[in-house]
């Protein structure tokens, strides 16, 4: 989906990126980005990548 939102209207606010949160015992992953619209809301578009342990 990120592959077409520079076809779109909406701004891209932030690219396609890979982040890890830390939990207090593991960490979750996502793939997300984000994008602007006309009216000022972000969108973010995420997908869970996985766990790790800490």
């Amino acid at each position: 989906m990120s592959r077409l939102v520079p076809e779109l209207i909406y701004e891209m606010w932030l690219p396609l990126e890979e982040r890890w949160y830390e939990r207090s015992v593991d960490a979750v992953g996502v793939r997300q980005f984000a994008v602007q619209d006309p009216d000022g809301y972000l969108l973010r578009i995420s997908q869970q990548v996985g766990t790790r342990p800490r």
